[in-house]
């Protein structure tokens, strides 16, 4: 009888035992999923923020390794996608924020075209930057409807968009930044108004006073 009920015990204990390394190991996989789960989650963050600063390499380099290790991560997948539309942009972006950002300390431009004012802008951005940024300015006037406008400015410690967006407002221009360039070009506007623009009216001819 005693050995009846050792035997019981020892039963009871090791299916208690049992249970309890069951417990502690599906608790430990649930750790493992949340440690999992996090990690993914930063590596998309990291991929995230990469794109959102024009990083797109580094974004890139990111997502290939989080989707390595799951392939079927709906966020990376989406973001991915979204590189492939708008990583272009997303790096011209971050081009025109770096030009933006150059602190320019003192500008005093007097009776300049907008050309010869361009150029002087893109040798102070150059110097404020310590040569690290050259702008490649490129005025698209195929019509010359610009004219030779003289333009005043004079500020002082500010940025190098501040001072390009004033020389656009005052020759009435748009600037676009693309891979290698700055372009400048009329606005909508401009060539609308020279396109309506009518040759002025003739006067009519005087009477003569002989008849």
């Amino acid at each position: 009888m005693k050995r009846t009920n050792t035997l019981k015990r020892s039963v009871t204990l090791l299916g208690v035992s049992l249970a309890m390394v069951s417990g502690v190991m599906a608790q430990d996989t649930i750790v493992e999923r949340q440690k999992k789960a996090q990690h993914l989650q930063a590596m998309y963050n990291m991929a995230e923020r990469a794109y959102k600063d024009g990083d797109i390499d580094a974004a890139r380099q990111t997502l290939r390794a989080l989707l390595a290790e799951k392939p079927s991560y709906a966020k990376g997948i989406a973001l991915q996608r979204q590189i492939r539309l708008n990583g272009g942009q997303m790096v011209l972006a971050k081009k025109k924020r770096i030009f933006n950002a150059v602190m320019i300390k003192e500008v005093d431009f007097k009776d300049l075209t907008l050309a010869q004012a361009i150029r002087l802008l893109g040798a102070k951005v150059e110097t404020a930057s310590g040569d690290k940024l050259t702008p490649n300015f490129v005025i698209q006037d195929p019509k010359r409807y610009l004219g030779n406008e003289s333009i005043t400015l004079k500020l002082k410690n500010v940025p190098a968009g501040t001072v390009l967006e004033n020389l656009l407002q005052k020759t009435a221009c748009t600037a676009s930044f693309t891979t290698y360039t700055i372009n400048i070009k009329p606005r909508a506007s401009v060539y609308k108004a020279r396109a309506q623009k009518k040759a002025p009216v003739e006067e009519p001819l005087e009477e003569s006073d002989d008849e």
